[in-house]
């Protein structure tokens, strides 16, 4: 009997500074059937209990200790031998047919973790992509310029290819 005594004023210990931190919320019905809910008090307004709203502290993490040793930037920028465009060829005519323009790169040595490369069609950046497969959806008939490069996590470009013209062509239908 006295275990559970023990045990019951545990529990009302326990829920009792929950009911103390409710608030109460009172909701009001107009005459035209609309109901609103507010903290303060009037007449024909029916109280209801509402628990507070359960919070978390903010995380803050702390700063990393560990120090990563510069690589010369020289080494950085000499870690590949060769970017170039292998798809569409300089100069080369593609006729539409529908389909996105399909864009080949070609590093060597292959690309460092953290490293990207991002393709330019017309000054302007197309994609970007850690394979070097590129496929440009919207491309407009004319003559257009490509330009391939790799940067670093900080956007750094570490090695460009050189540009690149193709043609792309649409069929038409003669009057």
């Amino acid at each position: 009997m006295l275990g559970n005594m023990k045990t019951m004023l545990l529990l009302i210990s326990l829920l009792l500074p929950a009911s103390l931190l409710a608030e109460t919320v009172y909701r009001i019905v107009d005459p035209d059937g609309s109901v609103e809910f507010t903290d303060n008090p009037r007449r024909g307004g029916e109280a209801i209990g509402v628990e507070p709203v359960p919070t978390v502290p903010a995380y803050v993490p702390t700063p990393s200790t560990r120090t990563v040793a510069p690589r010369p930037e020289q080494d950085v920028a000499d870690a590949y031998q060769s970017l170039r465009i292998s798809s569409p060829q300089q100069d080369e005519v593609i006729w539409f047919d529908g389909s996105a323009v399909s864009v080949s790169v070609q590093v060597q040595p292959t690309l460092q973790s953290g490293h990207r490369i991002q393709l330019e069609m017309n000054g302007e950046m197309v994609g970007e992509s850690s394979s070097g497969s590129f496929q440009i959806p919207t491309v407009y008939r004319g003559t257009h310029s490509l330009r391939a490069s790799i940067r670093d996590a900080q956007g750094k470009i570490l090695k460009q290819s050189e540009p690149l013209s193709f043609h792309f062509r649409q069929h038409r239908i003669r009057p």
